[in-house]
């Protein structure tokens, strides 16, 4: 009986932890020279969708991403990732980098995603630390190098 009732808490614990190491989805909020919100969505166990709507520099953006996600640091909870999407945005003012000035626009253009991500298997949390460079295509014409942001999200499977 001792052996049963080990068995079955081991396999529940087994449940829980990969559960929380594997999540399907996350929702939550993204920091870095803008702010707003952030949804991944995994399409199996290495590649993942990612919305994310925020703002910055008197606009805004919605971006969408393919990510593929491998291990990292032999832990079972670290992953690093790396992908690439577009995004559409507006803003209301913008400097280019010679400092001239544009008003008001709509913008098109494609991103880059390198990242490392941490999930914890104690609590439904995800927290990743990424780049993404972005370049603007059509509209206010840019190539922007130094987008870094720390995301927080709440599991949801």
């Amino acid at each position: 009986m001792k052996k049963l009732v080990f068995i079955f808490v081991f396999m529940l614990g087994a449940a829980w932890a990969t559960q929380a190491q594997n999540y399907q989805n996350a929702v939550g909020l993204r920091a870095g020279l803008g702010g707003g919100v952030t949804f991944k969505h995994f399409l199996n166990r290495t590649a993942a969708l990612e919305g994310i709507v925020y703002m910055n520099w008197n606009g805004g953006n919605i971006t969408g991403l393919y990510e593929v996600h491998q291990g990292g640091f032999n832990d079972p909870n670290f992953k690093w990732y790396y992908g690439g999407g577009g995004h559409i945005g507006f803003y209301n003012t913008a400097f280019d980098r010679y400092g001239r000035r544009y008003v008001g626009g709509n913008t098109l253009g494609f991103d880059g995603i390198l990242g490392i991500e941490y999930t914890f298997s104690e609590a439904p949390l995800n927290l990743s630390l990424d780049w993404k460079p972005s370049i603007e295509v059509f509209g206010f014409q840019a190539f922007w190098y130094g987008e870094f942001a720390l995301s927080v999200r709440f599991v949801i499977n």
